[in-house]
């Protein structure tokens, strides 16, 4: 049996309410961390239909996520080529720190990771 964090322990309880399932179905999905955690534990903890769901619903939503984030990091890797210095940023600004929080959860600007030196 997969040890449950409070994380697993109160989405599989919220995943029972259809206005959660309708919040997390227009999400950006979450940190691979954290959809590590639930996938290890999904099939254990979630009745049938809602396991269907999940999978159904959550892997094709992560995929998009990835891929928007993959290509707003390529995109900011390209503007710094000199060819590409009067380009729009689009949404590329801050795509390593968003890249960074897909990863691992964390985001660097929020108080807790920043040092001031």
């Amino acid at each position: 049996m997969h040890k449950q964090t409070n994380f697993q322990h109160t989405f599989f309880a919220l995943l029972r309410e259809p206005e959660f399932r309708a919040k997390v179905e227009s999400s950006k999905g979450f940190c691979l961390r954290h959809f590590g955690e639930l996938l290890a534990s999904a099939e254990e903890r979630l009745p049938n239909a809602q396991y269907e769901w999940f999978y159904d619903t959550v892997f094709p939503l992560m995929e998009e996520n990835l891929v928007r984030v993959k290509e707003d990091l390529d995109w900011f890797v390209a503007k710094h080529d000199y060819r590409n210095a009067s380009a729009s940023w689009k949404n590329a600004k801050d795509a390593v720190a968003r890249t960074m929080q897909k990863l691992e959860g964390g985001y660097p600007a929020d108080p807790i990771l920043r040092k001031d030196l």
